[in-house]
């Protein structure tokens, strides 16, 4: 494993790391609002919580992909079998 490797790899189980901690703390500030009530600042631990743990769940699953080789290539292929045996376009 080369250097780049590892590095994206480390930046992939961080960024998965940081989004299991933010669930956490989604789950922790959901069960204060059931309890005591919701507040303008539980509301927005929420709301900004939930957004970086999906943000970096996805960016985190999707660094550690690449750096093993198994991203889905972005060109469209566009051969006959990929039209459903229709001739040209």
């Amino acid at each position: 494993m080369g250097l780049k490797s590892a590095i994206g790899n480390l930046a992939g189980w961080g960024l998965l790391a940081g989004a299991v901690f933010a669930t956490g703390v989604v789950v922790v500030a959901v069960v204060e609002s059931l309890l005591w009530g919701l507040t303008s600042g539980r509301f927005l631990r929420i709301w900004f919580s939930a957004g970086f743990a999906l943000t970096a769940g996805f960016v985190g699953y999707v660094v550690r992909k690449r750096v093993a080789g198994n991203v889905l290539p972005l060109d469209y292929d566009i051969s006959v079998a990929f039209r459903g045996g229709q001739g040209g376009l």
